[in-house]
């Protein structure tokens, strides 16, 4: 594959458009998600698409993680993630579950202030405060939050 040399005016064009195509998404994924479509499916078909059909999304120069980032608004709470940690509430190895669990999820890029949001939910709040290392030290990547 070669390298492409795009002018200052061609880069802005490019960025104007991945901006839009990202604030398309932010604007169609609460809908989505008010109608009961789950934030891990439309991430998982998001995936999809873009490996499907990666001549067409390789010209805006943006890889699938960026694009999920940006482009996916978060809903307020993770249901996958509540189903998770309801399955291994009372379990003799909840601590290491549960630190597993969030880990996996912040990996895949959920963020960290509503995982913890939703632990709350589920678990005990001394509990997600004993663990809240695990969200803070997530919180100093590509969050945007400190």
């Amino acid at each position: 594959m070669g390298y492409i040399c795009l002018s200052s005016y061609a880069m802005q064009e490019l960025v104007a458009i991945v901006e839009d195509f990202n604030d398309r998404n932010k604007t169609i994924t609460p809908k989505l998600l008010r109608q009961d479509y789950r934030f891990y499916k439309l991430r998982r078909t998001f995936s999809k698409f873009y490996r499907r059909n990666g001549d067409l999304v390789e010209k805006y120069n943006s890889n699938m993680k960026a694009l999920l980032r940006s482009g996916i608004a978060h809903p307020h709470l993770y249901g996958d993630v509540i189903y998770k940690l309801r399955n291994i509430k009372g379990s003799r190895l909840f601590p290491d579950q549960f630190n597993r669990i969030i880990r996996k999820y912040i990996h895949r890029g959920y963020d960290a202030l509503i995982m913890q949001r939703t632990a709350g939910l589920v678990v005990e709040k001394s509990i997600v405060n004993d663990h809240s290392y695990l969200f803070r030290c997530t919180m100093t990547g590509n969050h945007g939050t400190q």
